[in-house]
């Protein structure tokens, strides 16, 4: 698939109005207009690496258009992960919704669609009540009429990206049991479709484990005792790619 300058501006320009719109309390409303200062350069960047022919600089290209990429993840998961600290949610829905949507057509464009069929049915399974209102079927309603769906999407996604297609089952089911929130579970279902393949997932695994270990102690120290809290998953989502990008220069 050809992705031209003109394609993909038509897709990504009205994202920081649609962003401002959503949002009335005036902290929130800076925060928009922050990002639409900054958003139309980026995109003229990514829009000039789209529209060159391929050539003896293209991995210097590939290389910058890996920098945007990381700029704008961190960027959005920093923004996220202050409203997670500071409020313990975000303020609608469309923070991980829009992410989610690029991360899918980014994914397709490198080719591998199935993973981006797994992450759209396992966040439609988790959304089911919902969609069996809007549709006015009890049936979507129940999760045994998403299994064979679900098993398809996970034989798909597996024979392309084992790892993070289980990293994705994983999600969703913290997702389901309550371990996660939702807006936990879609940015890090967003994470994969960006950066597929082990990485992220250890990356992700040592952030995790040490936030455990770190919060185990603390209420140790407080409390005399360890007791599970909980985790903040946005920002330990941030952390983890940090540490992924560090890896990654470091690697090669």
């Amino acid at each position: 698939m050809t992705i031209t300058g003109v394609w993909f501006s038509q897709i990504i320009m009205p994202a920081p109005d649609v962003f401002i719109r959503l949002f009335e309390k005036p902290e929130i409303r800076t925060v928009g207009i922050a990002l639409l200062l900054i958003f139309p350069a980026i995109v003229q960047v990514a829009l000039n690496i789209f529209d060159v022919s391929k050539g003896s600089s293209s991995r210097r290209k590939r290389g910058v258009m890996d920098w945007i990429i990381f700029g704008l993840v961190v960027t959005w998961l920093g923004i996220v992960s202050w409203f997670d600290i500071r409020k313990s949610e975000i303020p609608h829905s469309a923070w991980v919704v829009i992410p989610l949507i690029g991360a899918g057509l980014y994914r397709i464009w490198q080719g591998d669609w199935a993973l981006v069929l797994l992450a759209v049915l396992v966040t439609a399974v988790s959304e089911r009540y919902r969609i069996s209102q809007a549709f006015g079927w009890e049936e979507l309603s129940r999760i045994i009429t998403w299994l064979p769906l679900l098993f398809l999407g996970v034989f798909l996604s597996i024979q392309s990206s084992p790892l993070s297609a289980l990293a994705i089952i994983g999600f969703w089911a913290a997702w389901e049991l309550k371990w996660w929130g939702g807006a936990d579970a879609v940015s890090a279902i967003t994470v994969c479709l960006i950066w597929p393949g082990m990485f992220f997932i250890i990356s992700f695994l040592v952030i995790h484990l040490i936030v455990v270990i770190a919060s185990g102690l603390a209420s140790m120290v407080r409390e005399q005792k360890i007791k599970l809290h909980r985790l903040p998953g946005l920002p330990i989502l941030l952390a983890s790619v940090l540490i992924l990008k560090v890896g990654n220069i470091f690697l090669g």
